[in-house]
């Protein structure tokens, strides 16, 4: 790439950066993101710095979060302690985190003292996951998990989120919700924004499609910082962010280097302060 080349690539990234810091949606911030991406590992190209943007947003009804607090109650989750949500369910094999790291994730989140409740995602992709993974913890680990309701409409996930310290997720359309910011429209006080999403990425890539701290990724929504965690074979790269729409990896090294004791740690991390949040909100 010579220097005329320069001047019309750094035009197209500054479009996206426009359009993504002026409108804070999903798709355009990953296409600038994946634009800067791709040309940071351009030699002799003159990459324009990728802007911080603006957050996700949700509108609600302020309702929405007392029904939340109400299921919880239903639920025997005392909504007033840390929780954890843990979200089993992806749209693909390349997100999904696999049934063996979600068991051993939820079996150490159940072993926290600070955890006053652990809450369970179902699986509408991969149908009857959460069940597996019930049936592979023992007694005492499965007594200490509810699963949220057959009927779970996105209103009602947001609100619950908006409940929980701590929210566990793979790279899915629910982790980003989870990330937004919440707001009621007619009560500036409807919700907190004080959920750490740890948000856990597999074949993809967080600084294109994930959140964490500024200025390498989105900073999301939430008043508390997102926690990414990638899975890094030494063949992973930006390529496989893009395959995984028309192929799979046939070996799935992302699999085997995930580590559920380095998602389990990055929320026991975040819910050891989540009283202080609590105490702040």
């Amino acid at each position: 790439f010579g220097g005329a080349v320069v001047s019309p690539v750094s035009l197209a990234v500054g479009i996206l950066d426009a359009y993504a810091g002026g409108r804070p949606a999903a798709v355009p911030i990953q296409v600038s993101a994946l634009v800067h991406r791709a040309l940071d590992a351009m030699p002799g190209v003159d990459v324009p710095e990728h802007p911080t943007t603006e957050s996700s947003r949700v509108y609600l009804r302020a309702q929405v979060r007392r029904d939340a607090v109400a299921l919880l109650r239903e639920l025997d989750i005392d909504p007033t302690r840390p929780t954890v949500f843990v979200n089993p369910d992806t749209s693909n094999d390349s997100t999904f985190l696999g049934e063996d790291v979600l068991v051993e994730v939820v079996a150490r989140m159940t072993a926290l003292p600070s955890a006053g409740g652990v809450l369970l995602g179902r699986g509408f992709t991969y149908r009857g996951v959460e069940d597996r993974i019930l049936e592979a913890l023992d007694g005492e680990q499965r007594r200490a998990v509810r699963l949220v309701p057959e009927e779970f409409p996105l209103d009602a996930f947001c609100g619950v989120v908006d409940c929980c310290d701590v929210v566990i997720s793979g790279d899915t359309g629910p982790m980003h919700l989870a990330v937004a910011e919440k707001v009621a429209r007619r009560d500036a006080h409807g919700f907190v924004n004080r959920t750490a999403v740890v948000n856990v990425f597999k074949a993809t890539d967080p600084r294109i499609y994930g959140y964490g701290p500024p200025p390498e990724f989105a900073a999301g929504g939430q008043r508390v910082a997102p926690v990414p965690i990638e899975a890094r074979p030494d063949c992973k790269n930006l390529v496989c962010s893009v395959q995984r729409l028309i192929a799979s990896c046939p070996a799935d090294r992302c699999q085997e280097t995930l580590d559920a004791a380095d998602i389990a740690r990055a929320a026991t991390d975040a819910l050891s302060s989540a009283d202080g949040r609590r105490d702040a909100s």
